[in-house]
């Protein structure tokens, strides 16, 4: 089970919380038209890393979608 979440967002170091059960959330803090590199890594209960994954985020403030 992921025991904590570390995330960075263009370099920027990201706090992600439990909301419920396996489900976690975090406020990306660039709020502007753009693309953005998430880096997520996951962590087990021993302090192993049991995931790690990059993605894209695009932002489109006009066309309100992400």
């Amino acid at each position: 089970m992921v025991a904590k979440v570390i995330g960075k967002v263009d370099g920027r170091e990201v706090i992600y919380e439990r909301s419920t059960g396996d489900k976690w959330t975090v406020t990306v803090p660039l709020d502007l038209d753009g693309m953005y590199v998430v880096e997520v890594t996951a962590y087990d209960e021993a302090g192993n890393v049991s995931s790690y994954s990059t993605y894209i985020l695009t932002v489109d403030l006009k066309a309100l979608r992400v």
